[in-house]
């Protein structure tokens, strides 16, 4: 059960964070440069040297709440969500790098990765659609999933 709570943190989590932060200016602006940074900058101008990465360090300040609420339950649970949230961290970022032409040259060979490259990078022509990085299912749960047309 408390894998399954961990899982659909993390699934909850990336769709919240990329829709209502990295697309919208959020809680009055107070994160304004999450949404500077990757709408205006990463999207709008296509510059490759922001926002291509998700920081451990990110992941472990985003991932907080879940690891506080897993210490009741045992120190090794607090240890499974650190260790997932540094996973998390490099696959997110090695599959954000991979269609902008900077990831590892296997990526690409893995099955299903053009499925997922056309789903990503239609973010960039529909903004408000597919938010999932990792976690693609989420935008079809959401209502928030487009086929690039």
């Amino acid at each position: 059960m408390i894998y399954l709570i961990m899982f659909i943190y993390a699934i909850l989590a990336e769709y919240v964070v990329h829709r209502y932060f990295m697309h919208r200016k959020t809680l009055g602006g107070m994160f304004s440069w999450i949404y500077i940074d990757h709408a205006l900058e990463h999207h709008g101008k296509k510059r490759n040297d922001i926002n291509i990465e998700m920081p451990f360090m990110t992941v472990f300040v985003i991932s907080l709440p879940l690891n506080i609420f897993v210490l009741f339950f045992g120190i090794k649970y607090s240890l499974i969500v650190i260790l997932l949230s540094f996973l998390y961290s490099v696959v997110w970022t090695n599959l954000h790098k991979t269609p902008h032409n900077m990831g590892y040259k296997f990526i690409p060979k893995i099955t299903f990765y053009g499925l997922w490259k056309i789903y990503h990078l239609t973010n960039y022509n529909y903004p408000n659609k597919n938010y999932g990085t990792v976690f693609i299912y989420s935008d079809l749960l959401f209502g928030s999933y487009q086929w690039q047309k």
